[in-house]
């Protein structure tokens, strides 16, 4: 074989090489960009610890819906505290305006007769014993009639407020019982001086 033979003429050469359009081009460009962008994209994901887009995109959205929910909680947690400063800022006034009137109402009471009214922690409750048995506590001279026991049906007999500890003490049976119905606390309170011996 001679040097000649293993020679190619420059247009043989030509014609041996292949000729593209320029939309062949265009799209074995867009082939390999797209070849390098999976490839970085993989690379990414890898060093991110995920394997595929899909991971990541679960990853980001979960993130997003907890950032969402711990803004809900610290707002509600927000509200709650407003809340609970309005609440006692309530309570306090409510404090305040309840031992008042219970200091108007012992005010009322004369001073011989305000050992009557039993020492209680709850200021409503006391309040609400004096406001029960005010005629009593006060010795007012007009009783004022009330229904016997919880018959408040029309007709129900009527009884006068309280009398006082010494006619307790001479009630009988019938009437012990009526007044017991009537005027609860105050008949456990003869009940115990009675018990007592006072």
């Amino acid at each position: 074989m001679s040097s000649t033979e293993n020679e190619v003429s420059p247009e043989v050469k030509q014609d041996q090489a292949k000729t593209f359009s320029q939309e062949e081009v265009s799209a074995i460009a867009a082939k390999e960009a797209k070849k390098a962008r999976e490839a970085a994209t993989h690379q990414m994901l890898s060093e991110l610890g995920f394997s595929n887009p899909d991971e990541l995109k679960g990853a980001v959205t979960a993130f997003k819906e907890h950032q969402e929910h711990q803004k809900t909680t610290e707002q509600r947690l927000a509200e709650l505290e407003q809340d609970r400063k309005t609440l006692g800022e309530k309570s306090v006034r409510y404090e305040t305006t309840i031992q008042a009137l219970l200091d108007g109402e012992i005010d009322q009471i004369p001073e011989d007769r305000r050992s009557l009214v039993p020492e209680l922690d709850d200021p409503v409750a006391k309040l609400n014993y004096i406001t029960k048995n005010r005629t009593f506590l006060t010795g007012s001279s007009t009783p004022a009639p009330v229904n016997a026991g919880t018959n408040s049906a029309p007709g129900a007999p009527r009884v006068h407020a309280p009398i006082s500890y010494d006619d307790f003490k001479k009630l009988k049976a019938n009437d012990l019982i009526d007044f017991h119905k009537e005027f609860p606390d105050i008949a456990q309170d003869y009940s115990e001086r009675l018990k007592q011996g006072r």
